[in-house]
């Protein structure tokens, strides 16, 4: 099957604003084991 990489892009980018939205913690930000506390 061929996916359209740019459509692809679009769509998951979606979906990962979607996910980041629910979990109120937005995909910049960068949590470390050890490093920081959940």
């Amino acid at each position: 099957t061929y996916f359209n990489p740019l459509l692809h892009l679009a769509v998951m980018r979606e979906y990962g604003n979607q996910i980041a939205e629910a979990r109120q913690h937005p995909l910049t930000m960068r949590r470390y084991m050890w490093k920081l506390s959940y």
